[in-house]
């Protein structure tokens, strides 16, 4: 079984040198799944690993059900993708998990419950991104 643990071992591994905070939250996978969406926000390099990672994770039979959560909920949002000029660039099964989520069709879930999910808790979950994304770089000055 594909879990928080292995998630956060690659994770780490694969991206720990550009996104040192993901060390810091090991086997936390919506904190994780948000650093990693924070490094496509802040275009680093690895931006294209990052989409195949998150691609690679959708398509491993044997991953938790909260690894999908994670990326429906955690991870970049549709609408970002154009604002990021990542639109043509972002893997198939990526895109369809967020369509699928905006669309209010199969809600994730998680292994015996459905998480609430509406668009206006996808709504505060960005401007809270936004805001700690901010002072994280106020903070950097």
């Amino acid at each position: 079984m594909y879990g928080e643990k292995e998630f956060s071992r690659d994770a780490i591994k694969n991206f720990g040198n550009y996104l040192p905070e993901l060390s810091e939250d090991p086997e936390m996978l919506h904190t994780q799944m948000s650093y990693l969406a924070e490094g496509i926000r802040d275009k680093l390099s690895c931006t294209s690993g990052i989409l195949e990672f998150i691609e690679g994770l959708l398509h491993k039979e044997d991953a938790i059900l909260e690894i999908e959560n994670a990326v429906a909920i955690s991870f970049i949002e549709i609408e970002e993708l154009a604002e990021l000029g990542l639109e043509t660039k972002a893997p198939l099964l990526f895109l369809g998990c967020l369509k699928n989520n905006k669309k209010g069709g199969s809600e994730p879930k998680t292994h015996n419950k459905t998480l609430n999910y509406t668009p206006a808790g996808s709504s505060l979950r960005r401007t809270a991104k936004r805001v700690l994304r901010t002072g994280r770089r106020l903070a950097q000055r």
